[in-house]
């Protein structure tokens, strides 16, 4: 065969030796061409040594390893079997088939082939080994970026490779393990079962590996990992061989979670109504407590408008600023009246706030309600029992100072009178007590119900307590003009009130102070008119003053007599006188009656008399009694010790005393405390104190209580009072008392004498003692022996005497008429 040229090649398209079908490339088929002075393969160079490959792979050449040495050999193999199916041919064309230096040049051309493909491969090495290191800096980079960390756990050999969860926990990655150790050094104990189980579960192929768990990092806290990863290496049987995964700090999200959790919560048990509303003023979520306080269910008011709860008590213009206010200031609260899905309105404290993005637009409105209408009522009745008495419906002590202050205030702005009129009904408490608290709290309505009916309706009424009241008169008018109204409320009190069968009379006294004249405040004008009201009732009851300087000089003396009287028992200066009751059986002195005196630090020893009242007013009357029933016992219990012959002893005991529930309780301590028989002790009362001191049922049940305990009991004053032979039966006394002014009479009034006659012939006929008090001459000592009278007690005998002189009085030293006149008895003395 001729040999071809180089373009001869070009252009022929075909290779010797080569299988048909092969198609020439595009350029000079040598197998190493110059370029720049520099040896390179043609492409057919390369197409032949590809096609050695081939047959390599496809078992026609010699099978060699692939390795680095092998691919060198496959290369030169393809070198050689280039040689041997073509030519070579000079620079100048000429053929070098037959030249001696074919083959060395073959083998020098194999060689700059291998050398080529050995730098090649360098180059690829480098280049794959660079792809390497930046895929591994940009997944250091993600990993970084994203917070993540990576695990490859080789389940064969133990180790786990960890990339960045050290530095996650903020450890160096040389202290922590790297075997499975780790998951008992820095896993939180409650987590490590769960986190074992899970693990299990994705090696066995269960599932994926996915869970939550808690690791101490480096300052101690414990911070919450998300973990998750899979098996991604098995052997021929299927067995794990590793698992790998990432892992991801989400304390951060955990915390949002748990408090998210606990708004939840709140949201959902709160007593307070929640509303959230769209920009739309659409409702997107309402909690139980809204369901509760309007009736309205979840589903009956999503996507609706929050208009649905608006009340007609406000116009449109008032949402409208609510609405205006909310998008200037982000917020609103106040009082807004609310309405319910049954139709009802309620009052409501809302507070509404906007929620805003990260981009300052509103998102939602928070609206929390709160039902404040029982809240409301409750103030209101809160409020008038500050200010309004609740059983008259009139204002109180508070009230009344309050508006009377803002009177006197206008008063001195534009000039004028003032009148403060202040009533006190005569006689409540006896009435109260006698008929009961239900009439007498019916009977203080009634009288309400006349003073505003009495005065004009720009007048104030108020009751300051008890069965005191008060008008205020702006404007008054002058004296004359005060005097008709004060009088026409005396008119008013006039009438009997019938009250459940009782006629009931009421009378009233009062007194007024006048603004400037009588004072500018609201104290001074008040204690001039109950200066003035007491001094009404001093004169009588049932009538009016006007204050006066010399009233007021009054008030203060009896202010200081009232302070004294508290301080008289502390001080030593109670004392007791006792005045002997004669025997006229044996003509001995069979008994004595202690009398109350007071050693005044100024006016010297007064009589019962004289304070008593005040006593009474200031409620001293129980203890001032209490100490005398045991002053008494304790000097009965006392002459006994002596040797003296025992005697009774009689005390006192007034209304205010038989009212006190402890009486009984008090007499067995007295009895106690001296060691005295209770037999030696005469309790006396008046009729009117029985009838007076409460109803006559508990009267009379205090009186068998006293009876119980073995104490004798005396009616005072017998004939003075109601003197009712059917109350008379039904009381356990022992002894009946006449009246002094019967006895006083006695000689001079047939209708006395017959009066003393009757009361000892009754008595006696009853079993009962009878003693005539006030036996001054010895005439008519003789007509009540002569009657029958047991026992006398008087002047003519003996007047009160101190303790030290009772011994000597009974042994019969110092008995004989006495020319000291006698005092009246009043209350505990005489």
């Amino acid at each position: 065969m001729k040999p071809l040229k180089p373009w001869q090649m070009t252009t022929a398209g075909r290779f010797p030796g080569r299988p048909a079908g092969w198609r020439t490339p595009s350029m000079a088929a040598s197998p190493v061409t110059r370029r720049n002075g520099r040896l390179s393969m043609t492409p057919y160079s390369m197409l032949a040594i590809e096609r050695y490959n081939q047959d390599v792979s496809q078992g026609v050449g010699p099978r060699v390893r692939r390795t680095a040495a092998g691919r060198s050999v496959r290369w030169l193999g393809a070198a050689m079997s280039l040689a041997a199916a073509f030519d070579l041919y000079a620079l100048d064309g000429r053929a070098l088939s037959s030249s001696p230096l074919r083959y060395p040049l073959l083998a020098l051309a194999a060689a700059v082939l291998v050398a080529l493909w050995m730098r090649r491969q360098r180059r690829h090495r480098a280049a794959i080994a660079e792809a390497l290191r930046t895929g591994e800096q940009r997944l250091n980079l993600a990993l970084v970026g994203s917070g993540d960390g990576l695990w490859d756990w080789n389940l064969v050999t133990g180790e786990i490779y960890r990339l960045r969860i050290a530095e996650m926990l903020g450890y160096h990655p040389s202290e922590l393990p790297d075997d499975h150790s780790l998951r008992d050094q820095l896993i939180h104990p409650e987590d490590r079962d769960e986190v074992e189980r899970r693990m299990a579960a994705a090696i066995a192929g269960r599932a994926s590996y996915v869970a939550e768990y808690r690791m101490r990092a480096r300052d101690g806290r414990w911070r919450w990992i998300h973990d998750q990863g899979n098996v991604v290496t098995r052997d021929d049987e299927g067995r794990p061989l590793r698992i790998a995964g990432t892992c991801r700090d989400v304390t951060e999200r955990k915390t949002v979670e748990q408090e998210l959790r606990l708004w939840a919560t709140v949201f959902e048990s709160s007593a307070e109504a929640v509303v959230v509303s769209d920009p739309r003023d659409r409702i997107v979520a309402i909690n139980p407590a809204f369901s509760r306080m309007t009736g309205y269910a979840r589903e009956e008011v999503l996507e609706r408008p929050t208009s649905i709860l608006h009340s007609q008590r406000h116009d449109p213009n008032f949402y409208r600023q609510l609405r205006q206010t909310l998008l200037d200031t982000g917020r609103w609260q106040g009082e807004v009246w609310q309405h319910r899905k049954n139709g009802d309105d309620f009052l409501a404290w809302v507070n509404v706030n906007a929620v805003r993005d990260e981009h300052d637009r509103i998102t939602h409105y928070v609206l929390v309600a709160i039902d404040i209408t029982q809240r409301k009522l409750d103030e209101e009745r809160l409020r008038i029992l500050a200010n309004y008495d609740t059983l008259t419906e009139l204002p109180n002590r508070s009230q009344f100072q309050e508006r009377l202050a803002e009177a006197l205030a206008r008063m001195e702005a534009k000039g004028g009178e003032l009148a403060l009129i202040f009533a006190d009904l005569d006689r409540f408490k006896q009435i109260n007590d006698s008929l009961g608290h239900a009439i007498g709290d019916r009977l203080l309505q009634v009288v309400a119900q006349r003073l505003r009916g009495a005065v004009r309706r720009a007048d104030l009424v108020a009751r300051l307590g008890g069965d005191e009241f008060t008008v205020v008169m702006e404007n008054a008018g002058g004296r004359e003009r005060i005097r008709q109204v004060a009088e026409r409320i005396l008119g008013a009190f006039a009438r009997p009130v019938h009250l459940e069968g009782h006629e009931i009379p009421v009378t009233t006294s009062i007194g007024i102070s006048v603004y400037p004249r009588d004072g500018t405040t609201v104290e001074v004008l008040l204690k001039h008119a109950d200066t003035a009201m007491y001094q009404a009732k001093s004169l009588g009851r049932n009538q009016l003053q006007f204050f006066t300087a010399e009233m007021s000089a009054r008030a203060i003396e009896r202010l200081s007599y009232e302070t004294n009287l508290r301080r008289a028992e502390e001080r030593g200066e109670l004392e007791l006188r006792y005045q002997p009751t004669l025997d006229l059986a044996s003509d001995a002195v069979s008994g004595v009656e202690a009398l109350l005196r007071w050693r005044h630090p100024e006016r010297g020893l007064l009589a019962p008399k004289d304070f008593l009242e005040v006593a009474e007013d200031a409620g001293l009357i129980v203890p001032i009694g209490a100490w005398v029933l045991r002053t008494a016992c304790a000097q009965a219990a006392a002459w006994q010790r002596r040797g003296l012959t025992p005697l009774e002893v009689a005390v006192n005991l007034s209304a205010s005393q038989l009212r006190f529930e402890n009486l009984a309780d008090t007499v067995a301590s007295a009895l106690d405390r001296a060691g005295l028989a209770p037999e030696l002790l005469l309790l006396e009362l008046t009729e009117s104190v029985v009838m007076e001191a409460d109803s006559a049922a508990q009267s009379i049940a205090r009186l068998y209580a006293l009876k119980d305990l073995g104490v004798r009991l005396a009616i005072d004053d017998f004939g003075t009072g109601y003197s009712s032979l059917s109350y008379l039966k039904r009381l356990p006394i022992d002894t009946l008392k006449i009246d002094r002014s019967f006895v006083r009479d006695l000689l001079v009034s047939p209708q006395d004498a017959a009066i003393v006659e009757a009361i000892i012939a009754m008595a006696r006929s009853l079993g009962l003692r009878v003693v005539a008090e006030g036996v001054e001459t010895r005439e008519q000592l003789d007509v009540l022996r002569r009657a029958g009278c047991h026992e006398v007690q008087g002047y003519y005998f003996s007047r009160p005497r101190p303790a030290s002189e009772i011994p000597a009085l009974v042994a019969g030293d110092a008995a004989g008429e006495e020319t000291e006149p006698p005092a009246r008895r009043t209350g505990s003395g005489g």
